[in-house]
């Protein structure tokens, strides 16, 4: 199984700047997210983080809501069970600071980049089917309840396919 990224949108934000962060075409086969992105507050579990996605079988955007997603989690909370633990993964790809094993908090604010980031498709579970799919990240400040970013990811997940084979009797 593999994802290939195909575009990266921030739909609205107050308290960041994604307009640097593309995807682009690495090689002939691959698509990558680079580019720069500034965070001008430093984020603590007063902010809640949420993942969700919509499918479409077919490409053709007639998307509908897909049951994979991430309830609304305060950021730090996030970091600490999601991100520490693969954080290895990300420290060749950014300039963000190391997450040690019991986490960030308060996440710092500055400009940041990311270069060439390949999405890893072993963290997707077996079953998701191929699709193409529009993950939307919402950042939400808790009390008061203001939304304050969404960004969205489209990636289309491609499935190898597989032969059986069977031996002669």
């Amino acid at each position: 199984m593999t994802i290939e990224l195909d575009q990266f949108n921030c739909e609205y934000t107050k308290i960041s700047n994604f307009t640097n962060l593309r995807v682009r075409k690495f090689n002939r086969t691959t698509a990558v997210l680079n580019g720069t992105y500034e965070m001008f507050i430093e984020m603590n579990n007063d902010h809640e983080l949420e993942c969700y996605c919509d499918r479409s079988a077919l490409g053709n955007n007639q998307f509908s809501r897909y049951p994979l997603k991430l309830l609304p989690m305060p950021v730090c909370d996030f970091i600490k069970f999601y991100l520490a633990p693969n954080s290895g993964q990300f420290q060749n790809y950014t300039n963000f600071p190391r997450i040690p094993r019991e986490g960030l908090c308060p996440t710092p604010k500055g400009e940041f980049y990311i270069k060439n980031l390949i999405m890893d498709s072993n963290k997707i579970p077996s079953v998701a089917p191929e699709g193409y799919y529009r993950c939307y990240f919402d950042i939400r400040q808790i009390n008061p309840r203001e939304e304050l970013s969404r960004c969205t990811i489209y990636a289309r997940i491609v499935k190898e396919l597989q032969v059986a084979s069977f031996a002669a009797t």
